[in-house]
């Protein structure tokens, strides 16, 4: 099933592990960059979530997202982007986190916008899974 308000497409299983960790409470949130005082923002999350790491900058890289097979699309409607634009609530992703939404209201944003890559572009519908971050 087609997702129309995907501006997120990944594999379900890296969705589902970003998804666990911003849910799970262990994640401290910050502003303004990935990493920040020994918090992070949800693309922080993201980057930690999957590789441990987290670059020194305000969004993730295109590289690093490539490397991912993470593409995020962009305000204007254009592929690739650093943040996505989350059609319900009319913002960039990485602007919700700085205006200081919770990880789980981002998570459900996140959840409603994610098109997976490996299951014939199928989007999210059951609720997470339990699990750990680096999986």
């Amino acid at each position: 099933m087609k997702n129309d308000k995907a501006t997120i497409r990944m594999s379900r299983e890296k969705f589902e592990r970003w998804e666990s960790a911003l849910l799970s409470g262990e994640y401290q949130q910050a502003k303004g960059a990935l990493k920040e005082a020994g918090g992070y923002c949800c693309l922080g999350v993201l980057q930690h979530c999957l590789t441990g790491e987290v670059e020194d900058r305000g969004t993730p890289s295109l590289r690093w997202l490539k490397n991912q097979k993470i593409n995020f699309i962009a305000r204007d409607g254009l592929w690739p982007a650093t943040t996505p634009f989350i059609l319900s609530a009319n913002w960039q992703v990485d602007q919700l986190n700085d205006q200081g939404m919770p990880f789980p209201e981002i998570a459900k944003l996140l959840r409603e916008s994610v098109e997976f890559t490996d299951e014939g572009n199928s989007s999210i519908s059951d609720a997470p899974t339990a699990g750990g971050c680096h999986g």
